[in-house]
């Protein structure tokens, strides 16, 4: 039977499975090397301007009619293009998102190999499993160890696991969505989830982004003349787990933010 966390991971594939270019465009694309401007510290301070700000972005986005709620490379480019143009974060981070936006089509990945892809498959549902953020960590760890040999597999999961290791006592801390929940009485957070879970499915959806995000960009890098597989990684990683952690957050208060 198909659960709903068997649903996200086979959703959260598709996002990042995109049409895979001709070598020679790659080389071509300066916004390739743009991209390599993008770093795991990047990620953290926009993920953390977001949840300072969601309430409002989350309302400026509905009025903009972005379905946040349509899982798709488009609506997170779109989300993400979206809140810079808002203005309610400062420009240093509008531009860093406006680039996210345009390196999540730097990401290709219908020519990665069979046993890769069923990797990226793997760490999701390792993900989906994981019942903290230390385990999911734990269990990115345990599969860079099993796909050692993959060297794109092995780049995705390292920036996947840094990712998750740079916003753990931030963006994935408990106090975090706490914070969260109580700045609105109309409680905007889900009363279901505890402070935690809401927590993890934030790191689980970095991570899951980062992972697929990390295996396209080192291709991509391979691809691109001077960029490489570690750099590409890296850059595709970060702009994937950007636009899925913005994504995951609005969900969350997507319904409160009228």
């Amino acid at each position: 039977m198909t659960t709903y966390k068997h649903a996200r991971s086979a959703a959260f594939l598709a996002l990042w499975c995109l049409p895979l270019l001709p070598a020679s465009a790659y080389a071509e694309a300066p916004d390739m090397k743009n991209c390599l401007q993008l770093t795991v510290k990047d990620h953290t301070n926009i993920i953390l301007s977001i949840q300072k700000n969601v309430e409002p972005i989350t309302a400026l986005v509905r009025k903009q009619n972005v379905d946040v709620l349509a899982r798709s490379p488009q609506t997170s480019k779109s989300l993400l293009v979206a809140i810079s143009k808002s203005q309610i974060l400062d420009d240093t981070t509008n531009q860093k998102l406006d680039l996210a936006a345009s390196c999540l089509s730097l990401t290709p990945a219908s020519s990665i190999p069979a046993k890769s892809r069923a990797a990226i498959l793997e760490a999701a549902r390792e993900l989906d499993n994981a019942d903290s953020v230390p385990n999911a960590i734990e269990r990115l760890g345990n599969l860079q160890t099993k796909y050692a040999d993959f060297n794109d597999v092995r780049e995705g999961l390292m920036v996947a696991t840094t990712v998750l290791r740079d916003g753990q006592q931030t963006i994935y801390s408990e106090h975090a969505f706490q914070t969260l929940a109580a700045r609105s009485a109309e409680q905007p957070l889900a009363k279901a989830k505890s402070a935690s879970e809401h927590a993890l499915d934030l790191a689980v959806a970095d991570g899951k982004g980062a992972v697929n995000g990390g295996v396209g960009g080192c291709i991509a890098g391979l691809l691109a003349g001077g960029v490489g597989c570690v750099s590409g990684a890296i850059a595709g990683g970060v702009a994937a787990a950007i636009g899925n952690s913005a994504q995951e957050l609005i969900e969350k208060v997507w319904e409160h933010a009228k």
